[in-house]
């Protein structure tokens, strides 16, 4: 380091550390919540949410009249005897149903195995009649799977006569997702039996599945291109994505499909040519004894399940909405746009905690930003778009609880650190008045130097030396912090700031630590400091009726007081910083303090108060004022007019602070 060079510890500024502070706070969060969202944590919140919306979104059933179910009570069951049902009464259902015109029939019933009587019926009928649609699942991990029945393994293309019927049911039990396609267990692609439906049915408008132009591997259907759920797609962190997957659509569920009890629709007459006409007919097992109930957002109230017929109903309805171009599919954010939505939200949230800089004010905050975060959930689902608002709302709630944290930390230590230069030496009011004032005067944590126009106060003991030799050490620190503590009280009163002691003396300043602006305010200040040395006489008075029983010397006192331009800042090192003042009004005031004295009664009148010039001018009008005379003070050459205040004139309009 070359000679003469010195450290000066870097401080920045108090806005830069803000900036700082909402950069990196939200930086951190965002990086972290994405993080969160990577690993699955969110992801059950989010689909939570997701649900919600869908619930509030919910539009009714008024599509529901594409599909007609047939349904296997518990009561058919039971009144029809037997079960499973024999392949005869199976037939029967077939043809009674085909004789209404129908565009497809689906059964989500298995029948791998024939079930007598009837079986060469019921292979005719299915032969007879191409529009029928069986189910079959597929093997997995926990079964080998059931095959549609025997007579459809042999047709001419079988995968349009059986659909697999596999439910994707997601980790809190809910099914949110459907199938369009998937592998088989012998390499090839089955069709989901939704699917398989609504591929008849749209036949008839001539509408049939064909690649999209835009991607070969993407199904488009009629209005509509199929675009597959990928692993992460919404709310999913690495789901399982095999197939080709779609988001059902439940803001239109219809719930309330017409439906008809088996036993019901074998005994219909003419009247089922209007229900069965035209439509998808949908026949399932809803006995509580054959249990095949699923939850769905839109209806999971705790209580209430949705029969796996009735979900293949929708499912194959809004298949057909899509492709008719009534609705379009639900809409996922791009790649990349999710984190740049964290980021944006962390990064509003950090603001939103510098704004409110209190946790009260950012409870105020968030009382109105929270819903409108709400609101963009469901405005986004409203026009088909899943917003993820669940990781955005985090964001947003931890980089701005985390700002708040941090501004209220940096206040407390500012605070404490403001404290401690000034609330042991000002009264708690101006200590208030200082840290409520603090934007006017704190730079980087710290008061900023300034130059400033006050009135600064020198008292000191006469004759200390030979009163301290006069006492016991123990003594001597009683009597003389009683001393202290009597004219610091008398200077915080009148709103002073204890600048420093030094053995028997006192160095104050009235108008500091914030700048006093214009005349009266220094003029205030001014008649203050007088008054506080004046009042120091009733101490000083007390303290000797007080000790004297015990044989203790009088005390008088000397006061100096000087106006004038000065320097106010903190000196010191980081451990032991005070604020102080610096200029040449604190020698003048020390200067007429030490004056002669020896024309001084002290006995009778333990106070002596000389003033400067400058403060003549300021209170002349407040006190009683007796010219002292020139008198050159130490250092200087020309003479200074000094005068002695002996006594009020009037009581003073303002007491400084």
């Amino acid at each position: 380091m070359a000679e003469g060079s010195s450290r000066t510890p870097l401080r920045i500024s108090e806005r830069t550390a803000r900036g700082l502070a909402v950069v990196g706070c939200a930086v951190v969060v965002s990086g972290a919540v994405v993080g969160l969202r990577a690993v699955g944590f969110l992801e059950r919140m989010e689909l939570a949410a997701y649900d919600h919306y869908v619930r509030l979104t919910h539009q009714g059933p008024e599509l529901g009249d594409r599909v007609l179910v047939v349904t296997v009570t518990e009561e058919d069951i039971q009144t029809l005897g037997q079960w499973p049902m024999s392949d005869g009464l199976m037939a029967q259902v077939i043809e009674k149903l085909t004789a209404h015109g129908p565009r497809a029939i689906g059964f989500d019933i298995y029948r791998d195995l024939p079930v007598a009587p009837g079986s060469e019926h019921f292979d005719e009928a299915l032969l007879a009649h191409p529009r029928v649609v069986w189910i079959t699942k597929y093997a997995d991990g926990r079964s080998r799977g059931v095959p549609p029945p025997r007579v459809l393994r042999e047709v001419d293309h079988p995968e349009y006569r059986a659909g697999f019927n596999d439910l994707i049911v997601d980790v809190d039990g809910l099914v949110r997702r459907g199938l369009l396609f998937m592998d088989d267990d012998r390499g090839g692609t089955g069709w989901s039996f939704p699917l398989l439906l609504s591929l008849y049915y749209l036949s008839d408008e001539g509408i049939s599945p064909e690649p999209d132009p835009d991607d070969p591997d993407w199904m488009r259907f009629g209005e509509t291109t199929f675009t597959p759920l990928g692993p992460n797609g919404g709310a999913y962190v690495g789901t399982d994505a095999r197939g080709v997957q779609f988001l059902a659509d439940y803001r239109r569920a219809p719930v309330h499909f017409p439906t008809l009890g088996l036993i019901e629709m074998l005994g219909a007459g003419e009247e089922l040519h209007e229900l069965v006409y035209g439509r998808i007919v949908v026949l399932g097992v809803v006995a509580s004894s054959e249990p095949d109930f699923f939850y769905i957002p839109f209806e999971r109230d705790g209580t209430t399940e949705v029969p796996g017929v009735v979900l293949h109903a929708y499912l194959a309805s809004q298949i057909i909405r899509y492709a008719l171009g009534e609705d379009t599919p639900i809409r996922l954010l791009p790649d990349g746009a999710e984190a740049l939505a964290i980021a944006a939200f962390a990064l509003v949230g950090s603001l939103l905690g510098l704004v409110s800089s209190s946790a009260g004010r950012f409870t105020a905050i968030a009382a109105i930003t929270v819903p409108g975060l709400w609101a963009t959930g469901y405005l986004g689902l409203s026009q088909g778009w899943w917003i993820p608002v669940v990781p955005a709302a985090v964001a947003w709630a931890l980089s701005g609880t985390a700002v708040t944290a941090y501004l209220a930390g940096r206040v407390r230590a500012e605070r404490a650190e403001l404290m401690h230069l000034f609330s042991r030496h000002v009264a708690k009011e101006v200590a208030e008045d200082v840290w409520n004032r603090r934007d006017e005067f704190m730079a980087g944590g710290r008061p900023q130097p300034v130059r400033l126009t006050a009135t600064v106060l020198f008292v000191d003991m006469k004759g200390y030396t030979g009163k301290a030799d006069s006492l016991d050490p123990s003594d001597l620190m009683l009597w003389l912090n009683d001393y202290l503590e009597l004219l610091s009280q008398d200077i915080m009163n009148a709103g002073g700031l204890i600048d420093d002691y030094f053995g028997d003396g006192i160095m104050a300043a009235f108008g500091l630590p914030v700048p006093r602006a214009g005349d009266d305010e220094i003029r205030d200040d001014a008649v203050a400091a007088v008054s506080c040395a004046l009042s120091m006489e009733r101490s000083v008075r007390h303290m000797n009726e007080k000790w004297r029983p015990r044989g203790y010397p009088n005390i008088g006192i000397r006061v100096g007081l000087a106006t004038g331009v000065m320097v106010a800042g903190t000196i010191g090192s980081a451990e032991r910083m005070k604020y102080s003042i610096v200029g040449d009004v604190v020698v003048t005031a020390q200067r007429l303090e030490s004056l002669d004295d020896s024309d001084h009664d002290f006995d009778a009148e333990p106070l002596r108060v000389l003033i400067g010039p400058e403060t003549l001018e300021w209170v002349k009008d407040a006190f009683e004022i007796r010219e002292h005379g020139q008198v050159v003070l130490k250092g200087r050459s020309e003479p200074v007019a000094v005068n002695r205040v002996t006594g009020l004139l009037r009581a003073p309009e303002a007491g400084g602070r």
